[in-house]
C-alpha cells in the first residue's frame, strides 16, 4: 500500500476516505505522506534514523504494557515494515529477528544510529 494507492482510490472513485487497514502496520506515516500528496503534490520520504525513531516510539509505548523483553518479540512482524524499501533491509530484519532482549536491540540501534546512546 502507497501514499500514491490511497490518492489514485480517493481520486478513481470519488469516495471521502480510504481503508488502510493492514497498509499502516510498520508504516504508520503513510497517512501524513498521503495527505501531503494531496496538499503538495509530493511527500517525503523517511529516512532510516527516522523509521527507526518511528519504531522506537512504538516500542516504549509497547513495553509499557507488555514489558521490554516481550515487546522486542511482539513487534518482529512490524520490524519488517519500517525497514522495507531500504538498503541492506533484509540484513537488518534477519539481525532484529534473532534478538530476544532489549539489550541486544539497543546495540543493533547504537550501531545504525550514531546518537542513539543519547537519543533514548
Amino acid at each position: 500500500f502507497s501514499p500514491e494507492a490511497i490518492v489514485n482510490a480517493l481520486r478513481r472513485y470519488s469516495v471521502d476516505g480510504v481503508v488502510v487497514a493492514r497498509g499502516a502496520i510498520g508504516n504508520p506515516w503513510i497517512f501524513r505522506q498521503a495527505k501531503d500528496l494531496i496538499k503538495f503534490g509530493s511527500y517525503d520520504e523517511l529516512t532510516l534514523q527516522e523509521r527507526l525513531g518511528h519504531f522506537l516510539r512504538h516500542f516504549r509505548r509497547l513495553s509499557e504494557a507488555v514489558g521490554e523483553d516481550q515487546a522486542v518479540r511482539d513487534l518482529r512482524k512490524s520490524f519488517a515494515g519500517y525497514t522495507r524499501n531500504i538498503r541492506h533491509a533484509a540484513s537488518l530484519r534477519n539481525k532484529y529477528m534473532k534478538c530476544n532482549f532489549f539489550c541486544e536491540v539497543k546495540e543493533l540501534f547504537e550501531d545504525l544510529i550514531p546518537d542513539y546512546k543519547t537519543s533514548v
